[in-house]
């Protein structure tokens, strides 16, 4: 297989939701074989999503949980089924050189999906358990890219996220993308005080 670029912020792909695979074809495998030659490329991602590469269709992985607990996954045609609470913390990505920003997520959330072999799987995820924090936040900035958000339309400072993209000579966030915050962070105010803070990861 191979490894290939990565597609960099400005490309209309970030902007069109992807396509569902229907049928687990040969050039799906050979789709998936490259997310994760060129995942295992570099030392800082832990999560991709098949437009990163270029590729419109509803296929992402990451990387387990951190005490194991959970493995690597692949994920065809995963959605968020069910989502709660609200935190914020640093992301970042390959596909935005020089931009890290804190962004709202969902506190706790249950992803359905295929995976590689086309079993149906849902898993739970809470962001308040150390082990799953990281993973939590990873499924929901990959389904975002698969429905054509970006992590920075969930910025928590909208405006430190375009000057952020103005200084990296990136194009800013059109009105029409920007995400509202998760509900709980806008009608409970220590939803927001409580939030889980932890170091910014890459995507």
């Amino acid at each position: 297989m191979s490894i290939r670029p990565i597609v960099i912020y400005g490309d209309p792909v970030f902007r069109r939701p992807s396509e569902p695979v229907h049928k687990r074809s040969a050039k799906i495998q050979a789709l998936i074989q490259d997310m994760w030659d060129t995942l295992s490329s570099t030392t800082d991602m832990v999560g991709m999503a098949a437009p990163q590469i270029g590729v419109q269709r509803c296929v992402a992985i990451a990387l387990g949980a951190e005490d194991g607990s959970i493995p690597a996954l692949t994920m065809i045609n995963p959605k968020l089924v069910q989502c709660r609470g609200a935190i914020h913390s640093e992301e970042s990505s390959p596909s935005f050189p020089g931009v890290r920003l804190a962004v709202w997520r969902y506190q706790r959330v249950v992803l359905r999906f295929q995976d590689l072999q086309g079993r149906p799987c849902q898993l739970a995820l809470d962001a308040e358990d150390p082990a799953q924090n990281l993973l939590c936040r990873v499924v929901q900035h990959e389904v975002d890219h698969l429905n054509g958000v970006v992590f920075v339309d969930r910025a928590v400072n909208p405006e430190e996220a375009r000057m952020a993209l103005s200084q990296n000579q990136l194009p800013t966030v059109e009105d029409r993308y920007w995400q509202s915050p998760p509900a709980e962070a806008r009608t409970d105010s220590e939803a927001v005080t409580s939030s889980v803070t932890s170091s910014g990861i890459d995507l």
